[in-house]
């Protein structure tokens, strides 16, 4: 028997929930006298580029921001919990201008 994580299993019940929507649509093009080939394939391919073009985006932003330096890193104020650019003087937020400590917590 093959043992799944919970990651796994989401993956596959996501697969199976888009291969469905692909279908649904090639079911509704059907009626409405289109070719259902052809609409499922692009439902398949039109939706697909945009969604791993994201997360590509998403994990390589967030690769970029590992890599980085602890300089290059944003700072949150934590009285307004704003972000704040690592070229502002340390001493006050420039949102809410309340002196900033040693507890400024990296974003």
């Amino acid at each position: 028997m093959i043992a799944l994580s919970d990651f796994e299993i989401l993956l596959l019940a996501l697969g199976v929930l888009y291969v469905a929507s692909c279908v649904h649509m090639a079911r509704y093009a059907r009626r409405t006298g289109r070719n259902a080939w052809l609409w499922f394939f692009l439902t398949l391919f039109l939706t697909a580029v945009p969604v791993t073009l994201y997360f590509y985006v998403v994990y390589f932003l967030q690769r970029r921001r590992e890599l980085s330096g602890p300089s290059d890193r944003l700072r949150r104020c934590p009285h307004c919990r704003r972000l704040i650019s690592p070229g502002t003087p340390p001493d006050t937020c420039p949102h809410c201008r309340m002196p900033l400590d040693d507890e400024v917590h990296e974003a």
